[in-house]
């Protein structure tokens, strides 16, 4: 029997489907904690799928012997958290009934409660195109992990509250939302212009979130924190924890992000506190002979500027009928 909500006024409502889509790479150690956080669930209409970037570690074979209930998509290949996503996204809305999907890290859990309360949020909410729940850090439960994300005006990703206390974050908009565990709506999944590429797979890994919540603004959509669901996540698994490769990947991603999402007004605010961070990051590496760090962001900043191009195009299709509400933008991102 299909879970049923009861929302404001009394009304009951038929329970939407939810895809819970989860992308693993090597992670075999994590899963069976990860799915048992779903299956946990107080909310019924729930589909998990697996999509497996070519692990070598058994993880295709372990879900299909431990996990029957779950849907398999089995890459083959390393196609990256974006791409990884999108298949999944894709399949959970060929379901007719599948009104939100959630993005769920491996090494990121829920509370039983989680998918009744973001599901009762969402409905209140209509014009939302991501949300996120409290999420606390895994192995310490009284630091947060993440309330939000959102970019800075010195064009710095950054988490909200990251590694703080819980200090009474409210529930609100934010300007976007982190999926490690992340639920987005049908709504915009279809409206957003680049159809099944929600997540930007020219990003490959790091700051696909941001990109996707950054367009969500730019569409007029909303994204929100709701701080009575909760989750945990570990961090920093998915990349084996090489810091080479995290920056080389995000110092090509960030102007990518940028000119492809953000008011042109805002970005030249951004260059002079931009410009001085990272120069100030290459000086500290180089000083402290951390002479693989120092190529790092310089290749992806090489490697981003050469993609820049590319991502214009992409503007330019975004921001085609579309009225973007910068003062929005400066809010959120202040």
């Amino acid at each position: 029997m299909a879970y049923t909500l009861i929302m404001k006024g009394g009304k009951p409502v038929q329970s939407p489907n939810v895809g819970i889509v989860v992308v693993g790479w090597n992670n075999q150690k994590l899963l069976d904690e990860c799915f048992a956080s779903v299956y946990a669930q107080t909310y019924l209409e729930l589909t998990l799928i697996y999509v497996d970037n070519g692990s070598h570690d058994g993880s295709v074979a372990h879900v299909r012997e431990h996990h029957p209930k779950a849907v398999v998509i089995d890459v083959g290949w390393n196609s990256g958290f974006a791409m990884g996503n999108n298949l999944g996204f894709a399949k959970a809305l060929e379901n007719p009934d599948c009104q939100y999907v959630v993005a769920l890290n491996t090494d990121a859990f829920m509370e039983p409660d989680w998918a009744v309360k973001m599901v009762a949020f969402a409905q209140e909410h209509p014009e939302a195109a991501g949300l996120q729940s409290l999420m606390l850090q895994y192995h310490d439960h009284n630091l947060l992990d993440s309330a939000g994300i959102y970019i800075d005006l010195n064009a710095a990703p950054l988490q909200i509250g990251y590694n703080k206390p819980d200090e009474g974050y409210k529930t609100g908009e934010v300007f976007g939302v982190n999926a490690a565990v992340a639920m987005y709506t049908r709504g915009f999944l279809e409206q957003q212009p680049f159809a099944s590429d929600y997540f930007d797979h020219d990003l490959f890994m790091y700051y696909e979130d941001v990109d996707l919540s950054a367009r969500a603004l730019a569409m007029g959509m909303k994204n929100y924190f709701y701080r009575d669901a909760v989750a945990y996540h570990m961090g920093s698994v998915s990349s084996g924890g090489n810091p080479a490769f995290m920056l080389r990947m995000v110092h090509r991603n960030l102007p990518l992000i940028m000119v492809k999402n953000i008011p042109w007004s805002i970005i030249l605010r951004c260059l002079p506190g931009w410009t001085n961070a990272e120069i100030k990051r290459l000086v500290t590496f180089w000083r402290e002979r951390r002479y693989g760090l120092v190529k790092a962001m310089l290749v992806g900043r090489i490697k981003g500027l050469w993609l820049i191009p590319k991502f214009l195009a992409k503007r330019r299709k975004l921001y085609a009928g579309h009225r973007v509400d910068v003062r929005r933008f400066k809010r959120l991102m202040s």
